[in-house]
């Protein structure tokens, strides 16, 4: 009998031409491994003609790729009789491979399917899923005569793809689905989304006009793209980003749409999250950048109260003004240091310690900040492993997180310290930015308060933000653990739920070393004065001035350079000079490392001292200075200046 136009549409038919063409490699095997049957993009892969694999194994053809891996997925699926999934590598390229065993009408397994879809670019670029999805309805239109055979097994194949789709023909009626377009919109089954009816229901209202819209300019045959990114409605009526690719086709015979989706939700997440990295570094460049002008600012203001200090009587009120100006100088550095921390620009002097001593240590600390109100838990991991962080920065960030908590419990609550192990694989990246897999001590600060909105989340980080009253919090506190923890190598993160409390997670990374035991260094308030000859290397004046008074108070002769060529010249003048005390960051090409270097070369045995307003990464890796390098933090005291000066002139090796 003649086949009928009408009944070259049959599934059958259409699965023929699928299975055959199908962009993806298609095979089957009978239980011994060997060949039954591969088509054509199969035998195109690798090169030689579908005819000579039939009745031959995979060792036969397949060289390169991980055959026990295959042969195992092999063994499994035949032993189980279940389908299953699993990535493979050969001819360079990754696979998605689904194998499936085939039954015969007793239920026996007499064979497998396999279908190896290769994902190398898959979900990275959009223009390879228009051409899979041009080629697939190509070859609905050229392959119908072909498309008579079982629908079951045009299902498996369906079923079998690792990307949604559903058919819709008139007024949106979802004609067909598969199972990862349920499993995409939180349907049990494939059945339980074609029975919704309209596939209008698949968009949240306020998306619903768009969809029309565009399906409506898809129908008029107006210019619009074969793809667009929309908002999904699951089941749960929670929100899923997607990607959909139409294309026409028919089904049982009426015109149709068929629609191919990918859940792009991660990735919306990861470029939320992108945006978000971009606009805190945006932002901690700002701030480094004041930081250091104002770091410049503070020594000047230090240094001439320090002067005032001298000349004005010890029994005069005015001593009471000097003080205050040098208490106001430090309280503005302590503002200037959790900004660089921000911003990661702080020069930070990490040991390798046990975290849960540390903690345990602060527990009084803490208490006091928290008041009798809040009960603090301290719970410990027994087999902690070491980190090597800095000590007093841990300290603050812990001290901060404890008031935060603390004012967002304003009746009373727990607050929880928490410590583990926990080791980040390459799964974990959506979880975090900046991303780094690894071990590392997590310490998680867990509170019982009122919670964060979900737009407060998003900027809790952010210097300066803050929801409290002015006056009562500066918005600096979880900026300054954020940008610590970051130049530590390690990670944030911060999970809150209004009325329900916060979460807030460090994640720190562990050390091998050998924990190293805390030494109290003494000072000393009387620095012998000196006679040796000293280069100061300082672009601002004021500063610079400042310094190199104090040195000459102190008996030092002092040569001072605004920049690296004037410094390269005074050494070059013969004069033999003790110490070099050099800024880092310098105009003129040359910084202060880049003048160390050459004074060494100029003359073998200078000391050098190093002076910045922070973390420079010529003198620090990591935000951590180097073991061989002096560095004194701007602003500094002019007491501080001299015992730093003293201490290296009489080291015995510089």
């Amino acid at each position: 009998m003649d086949t009928k136009p009408d009944q070259l549409n049959s599934k059958t038919v259409w699965f023929d031409a699928v299975l055959e063409n199908a962009p993806i490699n298609i095979y089957l095997k009978a239980p011994d491994g060997t060949f039954l049957w591969v088509n054509q993009k199969f035998a195109e892969t690798f090169g030689k003609p579908a005819e000579e694999f039939i009745g031959k194994t995979a060792e036969d053809h397949l060289a390169g790729g991980n055959l026990s891996l295959a042969n195992q997925h092999d063994h499994r699926v035949l032993t189980t009789g279940e389908a299953e999934t699993q990535e493979e590598v050969y001819l360079g390229r990754i696979y998605q491979v689904l194998k499936c065993p085939i039954t015969d009408s007793t239920g026996d397994i007499i064979g497998l399917v396999g279908f190896d879809t290769d994902i190398t670019e898959l979900r990275e670029t959009e223009a390879k899923l228009r051409e899979q999805t041009l080629q697939l309805e190509q070859m609905i239109e050229s392959r119908t005569q072909d498309l008579r055979r079982s629908e079951k097994q045009f299902r498996d194949l369906i079923e079998g793809s690792i990307q949604g789709m559903y058919i819709t023909t008139g007024g949106s009626r979802i004609r067909f689905a598969n199972a990862k377009a349920a499993q995409i919109y939180g349907y049990d089954t494939a059945e339980d989304l074609v029975a919704l009816g309209s596939a209008e229901r698949l968009f949240p209202p306020d998306e619903l006009d768009r969809v029309i819209g565009y399906r409506v300019a898809r129908q008029n045959g107006d210019e619009v793209p074969d793809s667009y990114e929309t908002v999904g409605l699951r089941k749960d009526r929670s929100r899923i980003w997607l990607e959909y690719f139409v294309t026409h086709t028919e089904w049982e015979g009426e015109p149709a749409w068929q629609i191919t989706l990918v859940d792009i939700s991660g990735r919306k997440t990861l470029q939320e999250q992108l945006l978000r990295s971009q606009r805190l570094e945006a932002v901690g460049q700002l701030a480094g950048g004041i930081a250091h002008d104002f770091n410049n600012l503070l020594g000047v203001i230090m240094g001439n109260a320090e002067i005032l200090d001298g000349s004005v009587p010890a029994d005069e009120s005015d001593t009471d003004h000097v003080e205050a100006i040098k208490q106001a100088v430090e309280r503005g550095a302590s503002l200037t240091s959790r900004l660089l921390s921000f911003s990661c620009q702080q020069t930070l002097t990490p040991t390798t310690m046990s975290i849960s001593a540390r903690i345990d240590g602060l527990a009084d600390m803490l208490h006091r900040a928290l008041g009798e109100t809040i009960t603090l838990k301290i719970e410990h991991d027994a087999s902690l492993w070491p980190a090597r962080i800095d000590a007093s920065q841990l300290d603050h960030a812990l001290l901060n997180l404890a008031i935060n908590a603390r004012d967002a419990m304003p009746q009373g609550g727990v607050l929880t310290v928490a410590t583990r192990n926990v080791s980040l694989k390459d799964g974990d990246v959506a979880t975090f930015e900046e991303f780094t897999p690894g071990d590392y001590v997590l310490i998680t600060v867990s509170d019982t308060g009122t919670g964060m909105a979900p737009e407060t989340v998003e900027k809790a980080f952010e210097p300066f933000f803050t929801t409290k009253d002015v006056g009562v919090g500066t918005g600096l506190g979880l900026s300054m653990t954020y940008g610590f923890v970051k130049q530590s190598n390690g990670h944030v993160t911060l999970k809150s739920t209004p009325h329900q409390g916060t979460v807030i997670s460090l994640y720190l990374p562990r050390s091998k070393k050998r924990l190293e035991s805390s030494s109290n260094r003494s000072t000393t308030d009387d620095v012998p004065p000196g006679t040796e000859i000293i280069l100061v290397v300082e672009d601002n004046e004021d500063v610079r001035h400042i310094s190199a008074n104090a040195l000459r108070n102190r008996g030092y002769s002092v040569i001072e350079a605004e920049n690296g060529s004037e410094a390269i010249q005074h050494l070059k003048n013969g004069q033999a000079i003790d110490l070099l005390f050099t800024d880092v960051i310098l105009p003129g090409g040359m910084n202060g490392v880049d003048i160390a270097t050459e004074a060494r070369r100029l003359q073998q045995g200078i000391k050098v001292l190093f002076t910045t307003g922070y973390a420079e990464n010529a003198v620090m890796h990591d935000g951590q200075l180097d073991p061989a390098t002096t560095l004194l933090v701007k602003p500094y005291r002019r007491d501080e200046l001299l015992k730093r000066i003293r201490t290296i002139l009489e080291s015995t090796a510089d």
